[in-house]
């Protein structure tokens, strides 16, 4: 949903505006989250999703960390049928540089794993260490992760948005997305910029999330 007239935050932001929330206890505000299409020799180690929240507001940051990760891990096993292992990014490794920044995002991950401790977590983590398990082991063995990472949470929206327009732009990574996660309807955002492919990719997902959502109330009547 969008048009060409609408600059991108404006068309993001109005799903919420109207109410499209899901009402789920968990979701106070929606998510976003980006499938990579990484070359096949790193793909044994390096994540294929990326998760953020697209409306960065103020408070409870490491509550809303939690809630990004449990909603990008869960679409991860349901949509795209791949078990999680999530990697909570920071500029620091479990504890190295205790900053307010940084132990936001280990306590996120303590959140994580009080409340869904089927979902595999860990962290905080810097992104090199993440994404290289075998350094990750080395250095970090008492790590949680009983391999790569699968799904990459942001700190916030600067971090996730640099990083996936870096990876598109000088890697030449293509990137699907996003996907708006804890919406009570089907609802697709498209970047101005977005190619052909793109629009055909979140044009599928969008009628899968669509076809699951009508199951769901199927099966639950909500």
């Amino acid at each position: 949903m969008g048009i060409i007239e609408r600059t991108y935050g404006t068309a993001k932001n109005a799903p919420t505006n109207e109410l499209l929330i899901s009402s789920d206890s968990h979701v106070i505000e929606p998510a976003g989250l980006w499938q990579k299409e990484l070359p096949k020799k790193y793909q044994d180690r390096a994540p294929n999703y990326g998760g953020q929240r697209p409306n960065d507001t103020p408070g409870g940051a490491q509550d809303k960390n939690k809630r990004v990760a449990e909603m990008a891990a869960d679409e991860a096993r349901d949509m795209f049928e791949i078990e999680p292992k999530v990697a909570m990014l920071a500029y620091s490794n479990y504890g190295s540089v205790r900053t307010p920044g940084s132990q936001r995002v280990a306590k996120a991950v303590e959140l994580l794993h009080q409340r869904r401790p089927d979902i595999e977590c860990d962290g905080e983590v810097q992104a090199n260490v993440a994404i290289d398990y075998a350094l990750h082991k080395r250095n970090f063995p008492f790590t949680r992760l009983t391999g790569p990472p699968n799904v990459l949470i942001f700190p916030n929206l600067e971090a996730g948005n640099i990083a996936y327009k870096l990876m598109r732009e000088l890697g030449n990574v293509p990137a699907v997305g996003p996907v708006l996660l804890g919406m009570s309807k089907p609802i697709t955002v498209l970047e101005r910029d977005c190619g052909v492919d793109n629009v055909v990719h979140m044009t599928a997902l969008t009628v899968v999330q669509a076809q699951r959502l009508a199951r769901r109330r199927e099966r639950t009547g909500l």
